[in-house]
């Protein structure tokens, strides 16, 4: 400590030998300042160490992220796993990752199916783009009766029992799914559960080929949510003709049902063209072909395809919200950002159906349409997650004025113990204590922040000090919402919405105002004996839902 401020003393003496104290400022001759005194300007880094897409990096770099292998180190990353407990606590606040946790109430087929059947129970108009399903594990009675009432009256009216499609509940790429009619062809797996759908029987085509969409949701916070949907995607279509539908004779031929390209690519049919010709085409041409036959796809059908997509979402917020803030305590709603793929499919009444969501869509480029898209939509996503503001300086220079700040005010309504005056003496007047100068609060402040712990702690029973005054949660609020609306591209913020009426019947749908609580139908704790109930009610009241599917 001495030693340093002597050698204080004498660079200081050696200035001012250098430089005459009255000397003519204009005639001083500049330092010069080495390239290593200079501070480096902060580029923010992407790590794509944990992903195997290498479309991920080239879509960062387009927007000028700088690649890192760094582990702890980085602005944003991206990795195809879950994200961990550990991560999330090791997070930094200026730091954004991939991936919610708990995403699995949403992308487990088991867990999607529980949750968008009790909203379907409480709120059957709202939710009827769900298609009736069942978890075998604990709903495998349910089932049957549902199904043997239900074919049980269509035979009464002459017509065939339904079809209902199984997949297991963890898979995907249309790995183990089957259909069949008669219940008692399902057909257990010991390696995974299995849920089991009704099938769309009648769904829409084109040029008499069965397609879904795959639409992509951004989540960038999820307390409160922000959601967004972003205007192209893909329409992925079979390869064999449909016909007239599931049949005992076609009931194997998965080309003819399903549409994943997983298992279409491996079809001597499939055709790699791209635009209008191929048989994965983008959602834009599949919506504006609807226009031009007079279905109003980009109007009234893709404002479905987006309502439904936040209804999906909030049926779990809440419970995204509870698991968030258990592993993230400290941090605000942003660390985590979520790229999810809904597949939906239009019925012969253009009414569209959820039948799974991704939470990691297939980011591989095969094809010219993939290649396009999907590195504009990262493109997009990263833009949006505006990285330019995660500049870890400004961020510890705002926590240490907020610091400042908190401290100052601790310190104005703690008792100093440190400056109490002596006892009086016999006779005298006692002084009262002086209050502490402005300098003496600033360092102490200084120290305190040079320490990272406070000086004086206030006492315990001491009223907590007010949030720092210059940043408000609302105008952080809003200046999110400017820069997003400056940078949405293709992005479409459909929650919160602007209309106040749909934030109104959208929190009406998800149970905010619901009259009671909502029975779990597809879970741990169904009653199969209300199943049952539930199947002979529905099979009596013939199709007025189920028609839908």
């Amino acid at each position: 400590m001495i030693s340093a401020k002597r050698s204080s003393s004498t660079n200081l003496a050696a200035g001012n030998a250098a430089t005459p104290r009255h000397a003519d400022p204009s005639k001083r001759t500049a330092t010069p300042t080495s390239p290593s005194s200079r501070k480096r300007k902060w580029t923010p880094t992407i790590n794509v160490e944990n992903t195997k897409h290498a479309v991920v990096l080239r879509a960062g770099e387009g927007i000028g992220l700088a690649a890192t292998t760094s582990p702890t180190d980085w602005t944003i990353q991206w990795q195809d796993g879950v994200v961990t407990v550990d991560q999330l606590l090791h997070m930094r606040p200026w730091q954004r990752i991939n991936h919610f946790p708990a995403m699995h109430h949403l992308c487990h087929k088991d867990y999607l199916a529980r949750n968008l059947t009790k909203m379907r129970n409480e709120f059957p108009r709202e939710y009827a783009f769900w298609p009736r399903t069942w978890c075998m594990r604990t709903d495998a009675v349910a089932f049957t009766a549902y199904a043997g009432a239900r074919a049980r009256a269509r035979a009464a009216r002459g017509r065939p029992p339904r079809w209902y499609i199984a997949k297991p509940d963890s898979k995907s790429r249309g790995i183990g799914i089957y259909l069949f009619s008669d219940p008692a062809e399902f057909q257990a797996n010991p390696e995974y559960e299995m849920v089991v759908q009704q099938y769309i029987e009648r769904p829409l085509l084109i040029e008499g080929y069965k397609f879904d969409m795959r639409v992509y949701a951004l989540i960038t916070q999820c307390d409160p949510l922000r959601l967004f949907v972003y205007k192209e995607g893909l329409a992925r279509f079979a390869t064999e003709q449909y016909g007239s539908g599931p049949a005992l004779d076609n009931q194997s031929q998965i080309c003819m049902h399903l549409t994943n390209y997983s298992v279409n690519k491996r079809s001597t049919k499939f055709v790699d063209g791209g635009a209008d010709g191929g048989s994965k085409r983008t959602l834009t041409w599949a919506l504006e072909y609807l226009d031009s036959l007079g279905h109003d796809g980009t109007g009234a059908i893709w404002a479905s395809i987006k309502d439904i997509i936040a209804k999906s979402i909030l049926t779990v917020q809440p419970e995204l919200a509870r698991v968030f803030r258990t592993c993230a305590p400290n941090g605000d709603g942003s660390l985590c950002f979520e790229l999810l793929g809904f597949d939906v499919i239009l019925d012969h009444k253009l009414r569209p159906f959820v039948l799974e969501i991704n939470h990691s869509p297939s980011l591989s480029c095969e094809t010219a349409v993939d290649h396009t898209l999907k590195q504009g939509l990262l493109e997009n996503i990263f833009r949006l997650l505006n990285p330019t503001s995660l500049n870890p300086r400004k961020w510890m220079r705002r926590d240490r004025k907020q610091a400042k700040q908190r401290l100052y005010l601790s310190s104005t309504t703690a008792t100093p113990t440190s400056t109490a005056a002596p006892p009086a003496a016999p006779g005298s007047t006692p002084k009262p204590a002086a209050a502490p100068s402005a300098a003496d609060q600033d360092a102490d402040v200084e120290s305190a922040d040079e320490a990272d712990e406070p000086a004086t702690p206030p006492p315990r029973d001491a009223p907590s000090p007010p949030p720092p005054t210059d940043s408000t949660p609302a105008a952080d609020t809003d200046a999110a919402t400017a820069y997003e609306s400056a940078h949405l591209g293709l992005f479409e913020r459909v929650y919160p919405p602007s209309d106040p009426a749909t934030v109104e019947r959208r929190g009406r749908c998800c149970g905010v105002e619901s009259k009671g609580p909502v029975a779990p139908v597809c879970g741990e704790t169904a009653a199969n004996a209300a199943g049952r109930a539930a199947a002979s009610r529905g099979a009596a009241e013939g199709d007025a839902v189920d028609e839908r599917e």
